[in-house]
């Protein structure tokens, strides 16, 4: 188990710095999907709640492979893909989020197969 002392370590960097929250959603994945995201964020995050992921910028044989407990912070100007397998297609955020304040913004991709997700990732992007 993951000690929550962990994490207000990032939350007091990010008040530290002064970061304000722009958009937040959480991401549920069947199957094979893919989202690629805008490099507008001068901060994005991704943390891995269950499954595994694939995030990478320019160059998919150069992914990361994400595990639950992993956060992945991308620096601006960066369009970046977290998808099921490094390479694989991926499709534009905008075109599958459902609108909604804070984390309430819920996104799902791929095809729902069966009861359990392949994938449950957060997603943030900060303006500083």
């Amino acid at each position: 188990m993951q000690s929550s002392l962990d994490m207000d370590v990032l939350t007091d960097l990010l008040q530290r710095s002064r970061a304000q929250g722009a958009a937040f959603c959480r991401t549920t994945a069947y199957g094979e999907w893919g989202l690629r995201f805008p490099g507008r964020a001068v901060l994005s995050v991704h943390a891995v709640l269950e499954g595994e992921a694939h995030l990478w910028a320019d160059d998919a044989s150069r992914a990361a492979r994400l595990a639950p407990g992993d956060v992945m912070l991308v620096r601006e100007d960066t369009e970046h893909h977290v998808a099921h397998a490094s390479g694989a297609p991926t499709q534009a955020l905008e075109s599958v989020i459902k609108p909604g304040p804070g984390v309430s913004r819920q996104v799902t991709v791929g095809h729902p197969h069966r009861d359990a997700p392949d994938a449950v990732f957060f997603c943030g992007a900060y303006l500083f």
